[in-house]
């Protein structure tokens, strides 16, 4: 796995939810790398709190949560609530079960779905693009509210 860091002009602000602790550490290192600036979660919780307290330009969250029971209903649970909170921020999944989730994740209204094993440069690419067209459709729709 090689990587080879493509620096994004503005740093972004990316929200990163994952149970695994080896893969937040390899993203936060990857994305700062990248010139992003990542926030590390490992649960809802943490998601939350991370959304109440700063404004994101993308969120990528794994569609497993492995503590519970339960999977098909904690997982869509949990991630719509993280979709309700980001309001317009883009959400996108990923997963190391692409067939069961990407169908149900666009359905529910999903940004996009990236698979695991995940290439690295291609991972950054596409939250550096999907941050830059969220901060471009906040941009747009400011300017569009603002009095003239």
């Amino acid at each position: 796995m090689s990587y080879s860091p493509q620096y994004a002009p503005t740093p972004y602000r990316v929200l990163v939810i994952d149970s695994e602790r080896m893969i937040l550490d390899l993203l936060g290192e990857v994305l700062a790398e990248e010139g992003a600036r990542p926030t590390l979660v490992a649960d809802l919780p943490g998601a939350l709190a991370a959304l109440a307290h700063e404004r994101f330009d993308v969120i990528l969250a794994d569609t497993l949560d492995r503590r519970t029971t339960d999977v098909a209903f904690e997982r869509w649970a949990t991630l719509e609530a993280v979709k309700a909170v980001a309001g317009t921020t883009p959400v996108l999944l990923f997963s190391a079960h692409p067939a069961s989730a990407f169908a149900e994740g666009r359905a529910r209204g999903f940004a996009g779905f990236i698979a695991k094993p995940f290439d690295l440069d291609a991972l950054a690419q596409t939250l550096r693009v999907c941050a830059e067209s969220a901060r471009h459709e906040r941009q747009r729709a400011d300017s569009t509210l603002a009095p003239t």
